[in-house]
């Protein structure tokens, strides 16, 4: 997951506020089967777009603070943010088109 950071709530501010590029953050757990279904894009986004969003994860079961603060109920939760601003937001996408629309559109925001 080289091209993907880990946000965990201590460094919230270091890696997403202050990333100079847009950040793609998905909110899942390792048990999540909607999470299991879109990893292998998601990876495959990472790297792609690597020049253009910076791809983040964070752990629902690990991150409660991020969870509250981004009012997460179902996972995935995938959120564009600028500057720590949520731009946008897709919550469980049940195909991998969804999933590939909401990448493209997070480059155009």
């Amino acid at each position: 997951m080289e091209n993907v950071l880990n946000v965990t709530e201590a460094n919230y501010e270091e890696t997403v506020v202050k990333c100079p590029k847009k950040v793609l953050l998905a909110i899942g757990a390792p048990w999540c089967v909607d999470c299991q279904r879109i990893q292998p894009m998601f990876m495959q986004f990472a790297t792609e777009y690597a020049d253009r969003l910076q791809f983040a994860y964070c752990d629902f079961d690990k991150e409660s603070g991020l969870n509250a603060k981004f009012r997460v109920r179902h996972i995935p939760t995938l959120l564009v943010l600028k500057n720590g601003e949520v731009l946008d937001t897709l919550v469980e996408p049940k195909n991998t088109e969804l999933f590939k629309a909401f990448v493209e559109k997070a480059l155009t925001l």
